[in-house]
């Protein structure tokens, strides 16, 4: 009996590495000229495997609607009180942008997202734990906005502050031969 489930994990397994494989051989000229430091080409092809298509979204409300960083909202008669964020959304790409804005603000300072939250992120500040916690949820809905600003070419990498990779240091180094190394 569980030799037939045996077969259907050593199959999933393969085409895991297989896919490994082929993320790993990609060409150079398929390497985008908007890499982003601080956001690896890993993270930015899950991100993209994860929204599929940038150009769904007609405003950044419905891309913070869609990762699940929108305010949630308690209202009665004419009063209105916003809340915490909903975490409606897309779990794994919240998180995925949540660890692309801590590796940012290390990468990544002159971001316009920490402009914004200079108070709490900016260097040499003391800010509490929690505090610290909500401005990078907030940053991530920034930078969710600002990945779908670029990646539907509204603005450029540069406009939002974000320094581009260097791309050619990150790529491997052909190994000499044995006829140039004399």
């Amino acid at each position: 009996m569980l030799d037939a489930h045996r077969k259907v994990i050593l199959q999933i397994e393969a085409r895991m590495e297989q896919l490994e494989q082929n993320m790993a051989n990609k060409p150079a000229t398929l390497i985008e000229e908007s890499a982003v430091r601080g956001i690896g080409e890993l993270t930015r092809a899950q991100m993209r495997a994860e929204v599929l298509d940038w150009h769904r979204f007609n405003n950044r409300n419905q891309v913070g609607s869609f990762i699940g960083c929108c305010p949630s909202e308690y209202s009665s008669g004419g009063s209105r009180r916003l809340g915490s964020i909903d975490r409606m959304g897309n779990k794994r790409l919240r998180c995925m942008l949540v660890e692309a804005v801590w590796r940012l603000h290390q990468w990544n300072r002159g971001w316009r997202g920490f402009h914004k939250f200079h108070h709490v992120l900016g260097p040499g500040v003391k800010a509490g734990a929690a505090a610290r916690k909500k401005a990078i949820v907030a940053c991530a809905r920034l930078l969710a906005i600002d990945l779908w600003r670029i990646e539907t070419g509204q603005m450029k990498p540069c406009d939002a502050g974000l320094i581009l990779a260097d791309v050619s240091a990150s790529l491997p180094k052909a190994k000499p031969s044995a006829m140039a190394r004399g």
